[in-house]
């Protein structure tokens, strides 16, 4: 197996009066020591969503409180992509898995954006649904923290959003609508898994067969920059209890 990287963000919450960090890290095979690259990016970035590339392994994309940025060189330099900077974060980035060249980015305030020449130009899908009755009061964050397209059906699309939102599209990201009402049992969120089905086997990897790990106030924002040899892949939607309408 080639080498490859793993990098590990750093961030915090944007509700007032809560922590903020930043940071960016890579380790090389996930066994060398842990490198600092948030560094090379001015201000340091409070990054709370990394994609890989696997057509690409040098190619990082992250989303960070001062908006997207991307590496051609594994992280040994950045720059900053033209997508609007958000008013609190970008929480998720997800690649389209036809279109490498096609990004959609999760915003704070509740917002989608998408790309399609690989970071270039930046259009603002409308995302116009009715929020979660939890979520529906101005004090309530309403964030989109992760992104997952159906590989089989790229135009069937899903956002979770905190609090308490689960987001879905049929036309690639044209229209919205929110298909649960509340679900918030504490101060988690609605998590989205892409697994994949092992042609060999039949078995789903939910674990590190992932690219792209969305970020959780219990653990850094993860990615790895090679995938595993797994083929089919598959939309789950993971949390007890969860029943879309």
């Amino acid at each position: 197996m080639p080498d490859f990287y793993i990098y590990a963000g750093i961030s915090g919450d944007t509700d007032p009066g809560r922590f903020w960090s930043a940071g960016l890290y890579r380790s090389l095979n996930g066994e060398g020591p842990w490198e600092s690259v948030g560094a090379r990016i001015d201000p340091a970035p409070h990054v709370f969503a990394i994609l890989a590339d696997p057509e690409r392994p040098g190619r990082i994309t992250i989303g960070t409180d001062n908006g997207i940025w991307k590496s051609d060189d594994a992280g040994d330099s950045w720059r900053r992509l033209s997508a609007p900077k958000p008013g609190l974060g970008v929480w998720s980035l997800a690649r389209h898995p036809r279109d490498p060249d096609t990004i959609f980015a999760g915003y704070e305030p509740c917002a989608i954006y998408r790309s399609t020449d690989d970071g270039s130009t930046w259009h603002r899908l409308p995302v116009d649904v009715v929020f979660p009755a939890v979520s529906d009061h101005p004090e309530i964050p309403k964030r989109i923290i992760s992104i997952a397209i159906d590989p089989a059906n790229p135009d069937e699309m899903y956002a979770s959003l905190e609090v308490g939102g689960l987001l879905r599209s049929f036309d690639g990201g044209q229209t919205w609508t929110n298909i649960i009402d509340g679900l918030y049992i504490d101060e988690g969120s609605v998590d989205i898994l892409r697994c994949r089905e092992s042609e060999t086997t039949g078995s789903a990897d939910c674990r590190d067969s992932l690219r792209h790990f969305p970020q959780r106030r219990s653990r850094p924002a993860l990615a790895r920059s090679e995938g595993a040899p797994f083929a089919t892949d598959r939309l789950l939607l993971p949390r007890a209890g969860l029943r879309p309408r």
